[in-house]
């Protein structure tokens, strides 16, 4: 028989609930049957594919498009994985005993078959397969490739739009995947970018760097795997999929890594709003990050996060080693402090959710008539490490690592390698050191130095109680004018012409209320083609209460600070400097007044408030960068417009 000299290769895909059952006949095996996939692996071995799903389904499934679009190529089994999803908060452990139970079947055999993996929610690029298969065919056993998380919301309809019904195929070629995935990507990986440092994920594992709007590159902790034949007999799992299957299944196996995009792309649905409560302003250090990771990561995560992946939509641009480089930079400082990964073996979380799953599991079963065979619940549950005793575990793990590496020490943007100008004396008149707002203002007047000032355009809202940069720019708009306006005109401007030609102006400045903070989005779109290719955006919003930033969540619900640029935050540090701001107010309120003895109050107030600022502006950590403190008196949004 022709099938018999042929390798043997088996799919394994698995979806539970309406919504995810749908996305992956809807999507996920739509895009399997792209030319370049299913297609085009059948012929060359013995295919089979395994769907685990709930069984309740199993009949509506069988007459599905994507299932009799399959049976094309290869046989087709559904298998129930009702058991295993009976608690929600095991999603871990759900998907591992889901995924064993697609080969577990095989036995002894398993060691002879290639296996392939492809969640519900994972889109495949035409072509992807085919690369598999001419790698499994050129010897290679175990083959990881990144998948990168899209907003479901935003992208799933395009695709749906997209795919043929009549051959229910979705055909997307990498470049075209690539650039709907960088355009549209989750907040899970803008949070997880290194040079877009205005917000962060609470957890950190994965790690990204855009180079140009056409290309991103990455490092993941882990990487997925697409495809494996197993080194040994598993008999059953003792340790979650993504953490400890490499070791488990394929230990000694060269690690094949398909890091192009060109080559594989996998795009993940993901909800807009998942994981949004995890997300925070600024960005940790190195050591934090760490310490997060500390609490769950294992040796293959630890291993794998040694390779850089690359997703372009474009030609691979002259900057990329640089930014390799880059990536590896403040990657590696963190993998320095992972010197003694969890045991992927033992691990406290898997011990933690065990008995209750395997408990819920046997009652399932049983009340099926079929009882679990050999599962007898431990009488005493070990002892789970608190997140504290983790931390601590982790602090005597990394006793030995001394150099930590801040997120400001990634190289761009460039803000603070430029030289301070005059640009502070036109924002009050008197010596910068001297003014309790220099700290504030100090990221925008480091960049604008020596720049000419019709190269400044400002931007400020109608009502601001504090204007600290009027008079800056020569071209200064208001900002419902620019976004009322179509193109970047403006009504204010209508009259002396549009803003300008594309790529007027060097710096843009944003002075912005709290209203207009949160249309930031909106109002860095209309003055983008204004500002030249390599200058600077700058939002700036001072916090009249300069206490706790109570803008923060607002900011981050409305995805007011999702940016296609690199950017970074700055907060004014509110420390003692909140009583001399008051006093520099009072000073001047005071000076205006036609009272003699109100004047001479204004001098004292202003002169206390000049010795006051001196000193806390020559301490030099008025200033958060790349964070946001506990009070702050201002935050700066510095954006760097790319070409």
């Amino acid at each position: 028989m022709p099938g018999e000299s042929r390798l043997r290769l088996r799919f394994i895909t698995m979806a539970w609930g309406e919504a995810y059952i749908k996305e992956l006949f809807e999507i996920t095996l739509a895009a399997a049957l792209a030319p370049g996939n299913l297609p085009a692996v059948a012929p060359q071995f013995d295919c089979d594919m395994v769907i685990l799903t709930e069984e309740g389904w199993f009949d509506r499934l069988r007459q599905h498009p994507a299932f009799l679009g399959i049976l094309k190529y290869c046989r087709v089994e559904l298998r129930p994985i009702d058991e295993f999803i009976t608690r929600p908060d095991a999603y871990g452990m759900a998907l591992t005993y889901a995924l064993f139970r697609g080969f577990e079947d095989l036995g002894d055999e398993m060691v002879n078959v290639h296996l392939v993996f492809l969640n519900s929610d994972f889109v495949l690029a035409d072509g992807s397969l085919r690369t598999v298969a001419a790698k499994i065919l050129k010897g290679e056993r175990l083959i990881l490739a990144p998948s990168y998380c899209v907003v479901a919301e935003d992208v799933a309809p395009r695709l749906i739009a997209r795919r043929d019904q009549e051959a229910w195929s979705l055909v997307v070629p990498p470049r075209e995947l690539a650039a709907l995935t960088i355009a549209h990507r989750h907040n899970t990986i803008r949070g997880k970018t290194i040079n877009q440092r205005v917000f962060s994920m609470e957890w950190i594992d994965q790690f990204y760097l855009l180079v140009d709007r056409d290309t991103m590159i990455g490092r993941q902790f882990p990487i997925a795997v697409i495809s494996m034949r197993p080194e040994r007999v598993l008999t059953d799992m003792g340790t979650f999929w993504d953490y400890g299957i490499v070791s488990e299944a394929c230990p000694t196996a060269p690690r094949c890594v398909i890091g192009d995009s060109d080559e594989f792309l996998m795009t993940e649905l993901r909800g807009r709003e998942t994981a949004r409560l995890q997300i925070r302003l600024g960005w940790p250090s190195a050591k934090q990050i760490a310490a997060k990771l500390y609490r769950f990561i294992t040796a293959d995560p630890v291993e794998l996060a040694g390779h850089t992946l690359v997703l372009h939509a474009g030609e691979l641009p002259p900057t990329l080693a640089e930014a390799k480089a880059e990536l590896g930079r403040f990657v590696e400082a963190i993998r320095a402090f992972l010197v003694a990964p969890l045991d992927h073996k033992d691990h406290y979380i898997w011990r933690y959710h065990y008995p209750t799953f395997q408990k819920l599991r046997a009652d399932y079963l049983a009340s099926r008539g079929s009882p679990l065979p050999g599962f007898d619940p431990p009488a005493e549950r070990p002892p789970i490490p608190s997140p504290e005793e983790m931390d601590s575990a982790f602090e005597a793990a990394a006793a030995g690592v001394t150099a930590d590496m801040a997120p400001q020490q990634i190289s761009s943007p460039a803000t603070a390698r430029s030289t301070p100008s005059l640009f502070g004396d036109r924002v009050a008149g008197l010596a910068p050191m001297l003014k309790p707002h220099l700290p504030d203002i100090d990221p925008i007047r480091r960049a604008a130095a020596h720049r000419a000032r019709d190269r400044v355009l400002v931007v400020s809202s109608n009502h601001l109680a504090r204007r600290l940069f009027a008079g800056v720019g020569k071209t200064e708009l208001r900002v419902d004018d620019v976004l009322s306006a179509p193109c970047g005109q403006s009504k204010t401007s209508a009259q002396r012409g549009s803003i300008g030609p594309p790529g007027r102006f060097d710096i843009c400045i944003c002075e912005l209320s709290e209203a207009d903070l949160v249309r930031s989005r909106k109002l860095v779109d209309a003055v983008r083609p204004s500002v030249r290719a390599g200058g600077t955006i700058f939002l700036f919003h001072w916090n009249r209460d300069m206490g706790r930033f109570e803008l923060a969540q607002q900011l981050i619900n409305a995805d007011a600070l999702v940016f296609d640029f690199p950017s970074r935050i700055y907060s004014g540090r509110t420390l003692d400097r909140a009583d001399s701001i008051r006093r520099w107010d009072d000073g001047l309120a005071a000076l205006r007044n036609s009272s003699v003895r109100m004047q001479l109050r204004g001098v004292r107030l202003l002169a206390q408030a000049m010795w006051s600022a001196l000193t806390t502006n020559l301490r030099g950590d008025a200033v958060a960068c790349d964070r946001l403190p506990d009070a702050c008196t201002s935050v700066t949004i510095e954006l760097e417009v790319m070409a």
